[in-house]
């Protein structure tokens, strides 16, 4: 999401459809799941919070897109 928020016309992204998306992030438990399917090796959890972090710097204005 920060990448696409800054390479894309940010404004569909700041959705109500995206703020429920992206709140779903606090929903993970941690179980690793994820990682064990990513052929990247990505951690996944880490990635989403970080993410998550700053989309909501850009929803409160912190942060300038």
């Amino acid at each position: 999401m920060s990448q696409m928020i800054r390479r894309a016309p940010s404004q569909a992204w700041l959705s109500d459809h995206w703020k429920t998306e992206m709140a779903r992030i606090d929903e993970c438990v941690d179980c690793g799941l994820c990682k064990t399917r990513c052929p990247y090796e990505l951690d996944i959890p880490n990635l989403l919070r970080k993410n998550l972090a700053d989309y909501n710097d850009i929803l409160a204005g912190r942060v300038k897109v």
